[in-house]
């Protein structure tokens, strides 16, 4: 007897809707602002029930607001514009997505965009001031030099920092005060990292705005960490036993400190992965920190003081191989601020002077003036200045001043705002 088995067959799953992207065409461009026009044939057996539109960047991660719509039936012609304004977007590839659903499967369509950004433009200057009566003010300087009160913020001070794309002051404190995340538009705090001191010194021990969108930020209990813009930790290192890091840098996929002996007279330049942290390298470090720069692959400009004397200093931070281009025996530096990849701008006591890496070259180009700050405008060509309570800005060819705006107090740090 042969047995005949009859089954019932599986029902296929719906077949996800069909999406064609009729415009904009692949590896169209746009500068920043603009709006594209977006056109896309949907379709769909079971019926549509929404459609959303995204531009991604090279994670497929969206980069400006999505637009979404509701939608029925089993076909849909999409016309629609797409703001794409957002100031803080980079030059690069992007890709347009436009995704089709009916309610339990999902259908895309993609095309390559090249976004050219907008032009760098200066929206403001903030100059820090120090703490006083137990808050710290804050001085905020527009585009067309007018100033006028930020905000005081409770608390001491150690170090600042500034990001103009996520728009967020950082403010660290020294014995009591956190790290505060202050949004730059309306001077509301978006995070904060607690001050866990208990030694009595300032617990916020430097502060770094890395390229990669972190916050790095060393403490007295020996712990390097890296938060993004929204607050949340991303990096953890250690600094040396029996060390204190007191500068940070990051450059390409290392995360270079400056710490001191907390009992002694030596000093470390100590190199970690951007990725995990891990330690790399330590090397011998005979100058306080005061500002760096990267120059090329792994080789980083370094500008310090020692026994009174500001000198520039060149390193290899996988060799540890250095030397020193330029020695100011005028004094220490107070301030440095880069023009571009061959020249800075170092604030010495009662000058200005441009040093050019090239020919390791120094030239006082304003010997009157004696600054405690410094910070480059890229957008406008002008170098800004801090002098006791008064900020100035510069011509940074001459050196020459070309106006100056009064403040409430000296300046601590000068914070360039960009549109990116």
């Amino acid at each position: 007897m042969v047995l005949l088995l009859v089954g019932c067959r599986k029902e296929e799953p719906n077949d996800p809707p069909q999406v064609l992207i009729l415009q904009p065409s692949d590896n169209f461009s746009i500068q920043v602002p603009d709006t594209l026009s977006v056109q896309a044939s949907l379709t769909d057996a079971q019926g549509l029930t929404g459609v959303t539109i995204q531009l991604l960047d090279g994670n497929g991660v969206p980069v400006v607001p999505s637009v979404s719509l509701a939608i029925s039936g089993t076909s849909f012609d999409l016309q629609r514009a797409f703001p794409v304004i957002d100031e803080g977007l980079a030059s690069g590839p992007y890709s347009l997505a436009v995704r089709a659903t009916d309610g339990d499967e999902q259908g895309s369509d993609f095309r390559s965009i090249n976004v050219s950004a907008a032009p760098l433009r200066l929206r403001a200057v903030f100059a820090v001031h120090p703490a006083q009566g137990g808050a710290v003010p804050v001085t905020r300087i527009d585009s067309v030099f007018q100033a006028a009160s930020f905000g005081t913020f409770p608390g001491d001070l150690s170090q600042a920092a500034l990001a103009s794309g996520p728009q967020l002051l950082y403010l660290a404190g020294a014995e009591n005060a956190p790290l505060r995340a202050i949004d730059l538009q309306n001077g509301n705090e978006r995070w904060s990292a607690p001050n866990q001191n208990t030694l009595g010194t300032a617990f916020f021990t430097a502060l770094h705005q890395g390229d990669d969108g972190r916050i790095y930020h060393a403490t007295n209990e020996g712990l390097i960490r890296g938060a993004s813009s929204s607050g949340v930790n991303a990096f953890t290192a250690e600094s040396l036993a029996q060390y204190r890091t007191t500068f940070l840098h990051l450059q390409d996929d290392q995360v270079v400190a400056g710490q001191e002996q907390i009992a002694g007279p030596q000093q470390r330049l100590v190199t970690y992965t951007r990725s995990g942290g891990a330690l790399l390298d330590q090397f011998v470090l005979d100058k306080d920190l005061v500002h760096a720069d990267r120059l090329a692959m792994n080789e980083v400009l370094l500008f310090g003081n020692r026994n009174g004397e500001g000198v520039v200093e060149q390193r290899n931070i996988d060799s540890g191989a250095w030397w020193e281009p330029r020695t100011f025996s005028q004094g220490e530096i107070r301030a440095v601020a880069r023009q571009d990849g061959n020249t800075w701008f170092v604030a010495l006591p009662g000058e200005l002077v441009r040093f050019t890496y090239s020919n390791a070259g120094a030239i006082t180009v304003n010997g009157g003036v004696d600054l405690d700050a410094l910070a480059y405008d890229a957008a406008n060509d002008l170098l800004w200045g801090a002098s006791g309570n008064e900020v100035l800005w510069m011509d940074p060819a001459s050196g020459a001043v070309l106006g100056s705006v009064p403040v409430q107090d000296e300046v601590l740090f000068l914070l360039p705002f960009f549109n990116r």
